[in-house]
């Protein structure tokens, strides 16, 4: 298979559980891993700085 997907998302926008419903109701998930993004990148955010 090896199929992957990752979805970025602005919780403010949309809750995770809301997106996990409607890509469970329209693609059969075998596997789904939710992850924060590191702090480093929240707080480069806040400043206005690059990530990377």
């Amino acid at each position: 298979d090896g199929h992957r997907v990752t979805l970025r998302f602005e919780p403010g926008r949309v809750s995770p559980a809301a997106l996990i419903s409607r890509v469970t109701a329209r693609h059969a998930i075998r596997d789904l891993f939710v992850q924060s993004p590191p702090i480093e990148e929240i707080i480069a955010r806040l400043y206005g700085g690059a990530h990377g």
